[in-house]
């Protein structure tokens, strides 16, 4: 996989907007403490989620405005009744910042290897973090853009992606209650 390429899937003109956010952070510190190869956050975040199993790999790129790719994997717990009660899951991320610094895009495709249908689609998702200033004060302005796509038709279609999208909203609600649990931690 070319880590200077876009790594969704489809059309991105069907993506939806799920979340949106200031986090009273800087682009610096949102990618240190939630995506850098040492940061602690995610593997925190999965381990609270029930996650097992959980790998993730290095970033793969000669840098970030060139583009970065890493591959994570675990099993993941499960609640809907038409699933078993836990599933491996692999994601792809890629994780760009723009040239002039003030952007970062984490994109994250997600299979769900035992799910029913599991192989005919892919959860989505697109991170836009962007550097603002407000009143003086450095922060970033989040924004996560979602789409489920399907490699070929499937009649469960909008019960996968209804479940994915109310599945979705919850846990990064989740995560973000972690970022700024994380966040006032660090102040105090």
């Amino acid at each position: 996989e070319s880590a200077g390429a876009s790594i969704l899937l489809g059309d991105q003109k069907k993506f939806e907007l799920i979340l949106e956010r200031t986090l009273p952070i800087c682009l610096d510190t949102f990618y240190g403490r939630c995506l850098a190869d040492d940061s602690s956050l995610i593997p925190k975040y999965r381990s609270l989620q029930g996650h097992r199993e959980l790998k993730i790999g290095k970033w793969l790129g000669s840098n970030l405005t060139a583009g970065a790719v890493r591959t994570v994997t675990s099993i993941c717990p499960l609640t809907h009744p038409l699933c078993p009660s836990k599933t491996r899951v692999k994601e792809e991320q890629r994780l760009h910042r723009s040239l002039d610094g003030h952007h970062l895009t984490w994109e994250v495709v997600v299979l769900s290897e035992d799910v029913p249908y599991g192989s005919s689609f892919r959860v989505q998702y697109q991170w836009q973090i962007k550097e603002m200033s407000i009143e003086g004060r450095e922060q970033c302005g989040l924004r996560v853009l979602f789409n489920v796509h399907f490699l070929s038709w499937n009649m469960l279609g909008s019960q996968i992606r209804s479940t994915a999208l109310s599945e979705s909203k919850r846990t990064l609600e989740d995560f973000l209650a972690l970022i700024f649990n994380e966040i006032a931690q660090s102040w105090t």
